[in-house]
């Protein structure tokens, strides 16, 4: 690990962090988003059916 560039042991993880953080919380949020509009399709589904 000594031929590693000091300074890239600092950049690598923060360029990693910069993409995985964002993608993480998109696919939080649309899980999250997803799962609120199944529930909605389903409740209105049901209230048309009675």
């Amino acid at each position: 690990m000594t031929s590693l560039a000091p300074e890239l042991t600092v950049v690598l993880p923060a360029i990693i962090l910069q993409f995985i953080i964002p993608l993480a919380l998109v696919c939080i949020a649309a899980y999250f988003g997803a799962r609120k509009g199944a529930e909605r399709a389903l409740r209105d589904k049901r209230e048309d059916g009675e």
